[in-house]
């Protein structure tokens, strides 16, 4: 995890900040405090807020930059590239450091300044800028975004005045018109400020035939091992459901990991912290245990709307457990990289709503909807407040190679039923080939939000906010619109938190709506436990019957292009 910032202009036109410190202040520093390095050129300025995990000498520092002949380069990456020792291997690529992100260049260089080559074979999670000069002239900017947007970042164009502005946070963009830099896609700019986009990620529009549990159970287990990366401590995020719970054994029984430390986090009665703790002794693992209170919970939300630079209402309420984890652990530990189980959700059709898709082809459709704008919302909770306090999110579930499998499994493997619970097929998969990888009841639990799960099922967490914004918000306030979107406030929380956001960004648009279940009807409010299918869906109990077939391999040439068929 770490920050950067870059602003390019035309010759001789004033950058719109002369002064970084006065810029960035605290929440793009924290996302890197080991180092900041700053390169003042006649045409651009970039900076670099570095977390150090590969290469902890001044080696791995950035902006890294290269000589070619009369040819200046300097890269700027926010990222973590898995394959780097084996890209270096397959191309024989010259390295400087052992920083796994100057291969992006050393990659560059291979392809012949072809950037789509290099992100083909790019695999791990990254923010990049990369900039050519000559002398004082800027020649050329290429930028890009890993598929699913796990690294934030953020652009403002203004091509009349030729000036274009890059950072990890929004706060870091002059302008109103700020917009998060879309996922899967890269962006070149000339040297006469000519902006062009590409899409290098592609969804895949193909079907297995069958369900290949073998290969879903290899490929998660990939996931996580290949993120344990780094010179730095690591632990793991435990909330007691399904998918944090999965990577944690994952790390436990099957990579052999010892000592592994965990965290949890919770209110009195918090239904969450039960089943932490019996995965936590299953596994033998290093149990962290962190409570807070209703008011220590309201106290966060305006830090966490600064955090997570968002008014979205389910993003919020999510975040504040996970700010006030990632404080604790930063100030208690010595962890650095922590490893969580976000995007499972998106990926599997995890939450309850989709019980109620109305055709297996909705159901695919919505998954995809959810992953292509997971950068807006549930992307944010783990990434903005763990690099809020200097921490790194390393998030399995969005894999490239696992979501694309995941993505083509047959829908009916994946969508859930009356006679199948949600992710069904992780949890046949995972019980069929890894018998007594985790408790029973914690492999069947039925989902439960990380915002709910948090608190009582007497007193949830989404009720006692709604209580406090009363408070705080009048009936006349509600005859306003502070943000002047589309999207009116439907609630007085809701409002609390427009206003919260404009007081601190303005009217910077940077979500398109608010995150709401589909097919519920009429309802405007988030939480699951609000769903009629919350009380009446499967839990806690494997099915009699497998509804997958267990293949060895994937049937590879017997695919369908047609979903409706799947």
């Amino acid at each position: 995890m770490c920050g950067i910032w870059a602003s390019f202009h035309a010759p001789g036109a004033a950058a719109a900040f002369p002064i970084l410190s006065e810029i960035f202040s605290e929440p793009l520093q924290s996302r890197g405090p080991d180092k900041t390095l700053v390169v003042e050129h006649p045409q651009c300025w970039l900076a670099f807020f570095r977390l150090a995990f590969h290469d902890l000498s001044p080696r791995g520092d950035q902006p890294m930059v290269f000589f070619e002949g009369v040819y200046t380069y300097y890269l700027l990456a926010n990222g973590e590239i898995y394959n780097y020792r084996e890209l270096v291997q397959t191309f024989s690529l010259p390295m400087q450091s052992k920083n796994d992100c100057e291969v992006i260049y050393r990659l560059y260089d291979y392809f012949e300044r072809d950037f789509s080559r290099v992100l083909q074979h790019l695999d791990g999670e990254y923010a990049i800028v990369l900039v050519k000069l000559r002398g004082d002239t800027l020649l050329d900017v290429v930028a890009a975004r890993d598929p699913y947007g796990v690294r934030p970042l953020f652009y403002g164009l203004d091509l009349d005045q030729q000036k274009v502005y890059l950072s990890s946070l929004a706060r870091g963009i002059p302008y109103q018109e700020t917009h998060p830099f879309p996922p899967g896609t890269w962006m070149h700019v000339d040297a006469q400020f000519h902006t062009e986009w590409y899409a290098y990620h592609d969804y895949p529009d193909d079907f297995f035939r069958t369900a290949d549990t073998s290969r879903l159970c290899s490929l998660l287990i990939q996931a996580v091992d290949k993120r344990r990366t780094g010179e730095r401590p690591m632990a793991c995020l435990l909330s007691g459901g399904l998918d944090s719970s999965l990577v944690c054994a994952i790390m436990v029984k099957i990579l052999g990991v010892q000592d592994l430390h965990t965290f949890s986090i919770g209110m009195e009665g918090s239904t969450d912290l039960v089943y932490a703790a019996e995965v936590a002794r299953f596994l033998g693992t290093h149990h962290n245990v962190v409570h807070f209170t209703a008011q220590e919970g309201v106290d966060a939300v305006d830090h966490v709307i600064e955090a997570c630079e968002t008014w979205d209402i389910t993003t919020i309420r999510a975040s504040v457990g996970q700010y006030l984890l990632a404080k604790h652990i930063s100030e208690t530990t010595d962890f650095k990289a922590i490893l969580n189980g976000d995007g499972a959700d998106e990926v599997a059709m995890g939450y309850l709503y989709w019980y109620q898709a109305p055709t297996r082809l909705d159901a695919h459709l919505e998954s995809v909807h959810r992953l292509q704008e997971i950068h807006l919302y549930d992307g944010l909770r783990v990434d903005r407040c763990l690099g809020r306090f200097g921490l790194e999110a390393r998030v399995p579930y969005l894999d490239r190679a696992w979501v694309d499998f995941m993505l083509r499994t047959p829908i009916a493997s994946r969508m859930p039923s009356t006679q199948r619970m949600e992710k069904h097929l992780i949890r046949e998969a995972f019980a069929t080939h890894y018998p007594g990888l985790l408790p029973d009841s914690v492999l069947w639990r039925k989902k439960e939000a990380f915002s709910d799960g948090v608190s009582s099922p007497q007193q949830s967490w989404f009720r006692i906010l709604q209580t406090e914004m009363e408070k705080r918000v009048g009936d006349k306030d509600m005859e306003t619109n502070p943000l002047g979107f589309p999207e009116v406030p439907p609630t007085k929380e809701a409002w609390y938190y427009q206003k919260k956001f404009k007081e601190i960004f303005g009217h910077k648009p940077l979500i398109p709506a608010y995150w709401l279940p589909r097919w519920s009807g009429e309802i405007r409010e988030p939480s699951a436990r609000v769903l009629s299918v919350y009380s009446s869906s499967s839990s806690t109990t494997p099915s009699s019957s497998l509804p997958v077939s267990v293949s060895p391999e994937i049937q590879h040439g017997e695919s369908s292009s047609d979903p409706s068929k799947t």
